[in-house]
Parts: structure tokens; C-alpha cells; sequence
């Protein structure tokens, strides 16, 4: 398997696949290449699936981490505008938004990646705040790119070599590094 977390494993072949159902999911649901789409979940599989689904949608990623205030996933969503929460049915979200399940996604038809430029924005990452309220800061498919190719060349890492990641997904260093240096 390419992945392997506590709630399953995957292969890459598999994720793609889901990836795809997600994207057809996301359209079905009018979301359009450059709309932010709010992603509330825990470390695992469906982060993984849902986040690669909105980035191949041509959308945006804003990934929250699922411990954070419930006033904090309400300024996201007015900041960013987010008409989309992907989260967990316990999960409170904003009146203002919709909010569907990765399982939810993954019965839909799978559709095409929607192309983008490296220029184009894949994510918003939130910084730490440590000097008042977190901010934006936005990760192109270039800068992705260039991480997931960079990160197993300067390591030299290997197929017979596996990676730990104990950061939240929502985190630059877990996707562009943990998640994309190892596809």
C-alpha cells in the first residue's frame, strides 16, 4: 500500500480513483475551479481523499484543523466565502455553508481533473498566529509540485522507504511533504 493509517490503507492507484469520485461529487454540487472549499477532518484517508478532490476540482483547499474553535471555522468560512464544508455530520458547521461527508462524495461519478496553471492557487493554509489571528497563506500547485518532487530527492528516499507523519494534515509540512513527497 501507498498509505496506511489507523482507519485503513490505500494504494496510489486506489486514492486517485477516489480522488476522482470526489471531484465528480464537488462539480455535482456546483463547485467551480478557484471556489474555496473548507475541509474539517481528522488525520486519515478521507483528509487525504477530500483534499485531493478539491485541489483536482480546480478548487481551493482550506483545511481547518477539526480541534479548533467552532468561531474559528465561522471566520474561515466568512473570510474565504466557502460555500462548502467537507466535515464529519457532528461537526458544527456555519448556517451560511453546506456540509457534505467524504462518503457522501465517494458515490458519485468520478470526473476528469480540471487543469490548472502552477500560478494557480491549490490552498490556503492557515499560519500559526502567533502574533494575533492566523493568516492565510497561499500554496500554488507549482509550490506543491515542486515539494513533492523536491522532498524525495534531497532526502534520497526510496520505494523501500516510509514516512511518519504525526502533524495534522491540515499543515503544509504533512501535505506537500509527508502526503505529496511520498506519492
Amino acid at each position: 500500500p501507498w498509505c496506511r493509517t489507523p482507519d485503513g490503507e490505500t494504494t496510489r492507484a486506489e486514492m486517485h480513483a477516489d480522488a476522482l469520485r470526489c471531484v465528480g461529487g464537488l462539480q455535482a454540487l456546483g463547485v467551480s475551479p478557484g471556489d474555496h472549499v473548507v475541509i474539517v477532518l481528522p488525520n486519515g484517508l478521507d483528509f487525504i481523499r477530500a483534499w485531493l478532490g478539491v485541489v483536482l476540482a480546480g478548487a481551493v483547499s482550506v483545511a481547518v484543523n477539526p480541534k479548533a474553535a467552532q468561531s474559528e471555522l465561522a471566520a474561515v468560512v466568512e473570510e474565504t466565502g466557502a460555500r462548502i464544508v467537507i466535515a464529519p455530520v457532528d461537526t458544527p458547521v456555519p448556517s451560511t455553508v453546506s456540509r457534505v461527508e467524504v462518503a457522501g462524495l465517494l458515490r458519485s461519478l468520478p470526473a476528469e481533473p480540471v487543469p490548472r496553471t502552477p500560478d494557480d492557487p491549490a490552498s490556503y493554509i492557515q499560519s500559526s498566529g502567533s502574533t494575533g489571528r492566523p493568516k492565510f497563506i497561499i500554496e500554488t500547485h507549482g509550490m506543491y509540485t515542486m515539494a513533492a518532487e523536491g522532498y524525495p530527492y534531497w532526502l534520497g528516499l526510496t520505494a523501500d522507504d516510509v514516512l511518519l507523519t504525526t502533524l495534522p494534515l491540515s499543515h503544509l509540512n504533512a501535505q506537500a511533504y509527508s502526503t505529496l513527497g511520498s506519492w
